[in-house]
């Protein structure tokens, strides 16, 4: 795999004006947002469709369609998570994420700030303990 040099990625910037490098990705921090307390409250919203009682005793598939049709244009823009929904999936990292992009959008905290802050949480939910305080893995996790 060949990796694009800056000279190369500013060459293609200028003949197509539609490419993105990370760096101008990362300077835009809040433009790509959405509104986190709309899609929370949309996720809830779903939650609670889901648990209707007569939707608990369908099978997976057909919840699935229901959802689908219920709430088309969340299942469009954001499947995946739609899919965490319907699976009854872990919902305190999604939190965690949203909480942590709201505070971009909100500019109280930058974009590398956030991915650092989730990261850290991310670690901390799924490597051992004893692999975290090894004093090689802490250096490299506070960025030395």
């Amino acid at each position: 795999m060949d990796l694009f040099t800056a000279k190369d990625i500013k060459k293609l910037k200028k003949e197509n004006p539609n490419v993105i490098d990370y760096e101008d990705y990362m300077k835009s921090d809040a433009i790509n947002i959405p509104d986190i307390d709309s899609l929370i409250n949309e996720i809830n919203k779903i939650l609670e469709f889901i648990n209707l009682d007569e939707n608990i005793k369908l099978s997976r598939k057909e919840l699935e369609q229901k959802t689908l049709m219920a709430f088309p244009v969340f299942a469009t823009n954001y499947f995946t998570l739609l899919s965490l929904l319907l699976d009854n999936g872990d919902l305190n990292m999604l939190f965690g994420m949203l909480d942590m992009l709201k505070l971009v959008k909100t500019n109280n905290v930058d974009i590398k700030d956030a991915e650092k802050k989730y990261g850290a949480m991310l670690a901390k939910k799924f490597i051992p303990p004893e692999i975290l305080n090894d004093p090689k893995v802490k250096e490299h996790l506070n960025g030395k």
